[in-house]
């Protein structure tokens, strides 16, 4: 059985704001819309996860939130403070542990785009692939039967997506 893992970076987030921290900083209005956008493209191109995770700081929650409710069945969120600040190796680790075929994960930079870079056997054609900007999304398919395979050079890149594009 194939596996699908959904690598996407947080949206925009709003560096205006008055937050107490870097953890607790929000989205701004742009970041919201590609939030949705990248939401509403999965959604369109089958993409369903059961579960999402993502780092408990509060733009990717909200990052999180809004991608799901774009979905028919809106996955079940698990915030995961290992994911700020992680290394590819934590999500990695999550992955591995994981029993759902669709996997998703919505994390942060430089974590996301190195994982990214790490798993792909091949790179995205797309120029923004190395920098992954805010809403980057990947789609990789895993040609295995259990998560705990994941290992560096195994993933197929079947989509990668920005905001600004959708």
């Amino acid at each position: 059985m194939n596996k699908t893992l959904i690598l996407s970076r947080h949206a925009k987030s709003d560096w205006s704001t008055s937050a107490s921290s870097d953890h607790a900083r929000p989205l701004n209005a742009r970041g919201r819309e590609a939030a949705v956008k990248i939401g509403s493209w999965l959604g369109t191109h089958g993409y369903q996860p059961r579960t999402i995770f993502h780092s408990d700081a509060l733009r990717t929650t909200e990052t999180a939130q809004l991608i799901s409710s774009m979905f028919p069945k809106v996955p079940t969120l698990s915030a995961e403070p290992e994911l700020y600040h992680a290394d590819p190796q934590t999500i990695l680790k999550l992955v591995a542990i994981q029993a759902d075929n669709l996997t998703m994960i919505v994390g942060h930079n430089p974590t996301i785009a190195l994982t990214a870079q790490i798993l792909a056997s091949t790179p995205a054609k797309h120029a923004r692939f190395a920098d992954y900007p805010t809403g980057a999304t990947t789609v990789f398919n895993f040609d295995f039967v259990n998560w705990n395979e994941i290992a560096p050079k195994t993933g197929a890149i079947t989509n990668f997506v920005i905001p600004k594009e959708l």
